[in-house]
C-alpha cells in the first residue's frame, strides 16, 4: 500500500534515503548515480520538513489571530450597542432617532443585514 500520509510519505523517504547510502557502491557499479539521488533525496525531504514547519507556524499564527479577532469583534459590537443606547437615551426613547439607532442594532441581531440603508442623522434639537 502507498503512503497516504504527509508523515507516512516523509518516512519512506527518509527510509529512502538511507537505504540509498547503505548501498552506494552497489548501485554505482550499477551504473545508478547514487550520488545523484542521495542529493535529491535530502533536499527534496529537507525542504518538505521545513515547509511542513512554516505551515504549522502559520496555522497557530491563524489561530491566534482569529481568537483575536473574535475578541476585537466582541468589544467592537459592546462599544456600538453602548453608543446606540447612549444616543437613543440622548434623544429619549420614543423619538425618531432613537428607534433609528435601536434598528441599527436590530437588523445585526436578526441577520437581515446591515445598516446601510438606514441614515442616522441627528436632528438639530429645538
Amino acid at each position: 500500500m502507498a503512503p497516504t500520509t504527509f508523515s507516512e510519505r516523509v518516512a519512506t523517504a527518509v527510509r529512502t534515503l538511507d537505504w540509498f547510502k547503505r548501498n552506494r557502491a552497489e548501485l554505482d557499479k550499477l551504473g545508478l548515480r547514487a550520488d545523484l539521488w542521495i542529493q535529491n533525496l535530502e533536499a527534496a525531504i529537507e525542504t518538505a520538513k521545513a515547509t511542513d514547519n512554516r505551515q504549522e507556524l502559520l496555522k497557530a499564527d491563524l489561530h491566534a489571530t482569529t481568537a483575536a479577532l473574535e475578541r476585537v469583534d466582541a468589544t467592537m459590537y459592546r462599544i456600538t450597542s453602548g453608543a446606540i443606547d447612549a444616543a437613543s437615551g440622548a434623544y429619549g426613547k420614543g423619538t425618531e432617532q432613537a428607534a433609528q439607532l435601536l434598528t441599527l442594532r436590530s437588523k445585526v441581531r436578526r441577520g437581515d443585514g446591515g445598516a446601510e440603508d438606514l441614515p442616522v442623522e441627528p436632528k438639530p434639537v429645538s
